[in-house]
């Protein structure tokens, strides 16, 4: 081709164009190949950093639910209260 590709418009690409004997160039895999041990080691990788992630959500979680439940029972103990001076046994 003598023509720039930029300057090559899609509706203009038609079979045969190619004069017989010309070079196009070096050729490649569109899609390389994977090797097998890197892929795994990286998805290895990722699979425990993933669950560092999960383990400190969980570890948040915990910790808030916790905190919740004993805010909940410090309330829900009416003879806690008493005695803590927060309700008047007389009023």
């Amino acid at each position: 081709m003598t023509e720039k590709l930029e300057d090559v418009q899609l509706g203009g690409l038609g079979w045969g164009q190619l004069a017989a004997g010309q070079r196009i160039g070096e050729i490649s895999g569109v899609f390389p190949r994977i090797d097998v041990k890197e892929a795994v080691e990286k998805i290895k990788e990722l699979e425990i950093k993933a669950t560092a992630a999960q383990a400190a959500i969980l570890a948040r979680l915990r910790l808030r639910l916790r905190l919740m439940r004993e805010r909940s029972e410090r309330w829900q103990d009416p003879d806690r209260r008493l005695r803590q001076g927060w309700i008047c046994a007389w009023a």
